[in-house]
């Protein structure tokens, strides 16, 4: 995936990588819609702009829940992205 942002105007390219861990845990589920969800925005906001501050890769996993409507918890994934910017 690529990302970008500016620096002094110039649009500059970061690229950004993940990696799904197995879930956690999944319960069985019969053609119901599921709802995944992260809550880490800031987290992996923070992650991107250390990368391009520091101008090194970052690393950050963040948990996906899925819910059904019933706001039941079906399932967790862990993601480990990884962003670095591009020269």
């Amino acid at each position: 995936m690529k990302l970008f942002y500016f620096e002094n105007g110039r649009k500059k390219k970061i690229t950004a990588g993940c990696q799904i861990a197995f879930p956690i845990s999944i319960i069985p589920f019969n053609k119901e819609k599921i709802f995944f969800t992260c809550t880490e925005g800031e987290e992996i906001r923070t992650a991107v702009e250390e990368s391009v501050t520091a101008n090194e890769g970052k690393m950050i996993t963040v948990k996906s829940t899925g819910k059904n409507k019933k706001d039941e918890l079906i399932a967790e994934f862990f993601f480990t992205w990884s962003f670095k910017t591009k020269k």
